[in-house]
């Protein structure tokens, strides 16, 4: 599995309220259920479900935000201290 994929699939999985706090004002809004198997088998992987959902214009700037934000990217796959 790609590298890009993994963080895509992560933010899937999180919560809107957790990545708006993550991106701040660069948020941008993703499908959120392209991390399903049952969504995906219509897909060929990952990132083309979220192309599908989200378009060309849109998806690019998600991409290039993980590309610029290795350190936010990072917050994704921090384990919340409890």
């Amino acid at each position: 599995m790609k590298k890009t994929d993994i963080i895509l699939k992560k933010i899937e999985s999180t919560s809107e309220w957790k990545l708006r706090e993550i991106m701040g004002n660069n948020y941008i809004d993703t499908p959120g259920f392209c991390n399903t198997k049952e969504e995906l088998k219509n897909y060929s992987g990952i990132q083309d479900c979220m192309l599908s959902n989200m378009g060309e214009s849109e998806f690019n700037k998600l991409k290039n935000w993980i590309k610029k934000n290795p350190k936010k990217v990072k917050l994704l796959f921090k384990k919340n201290k409890k």
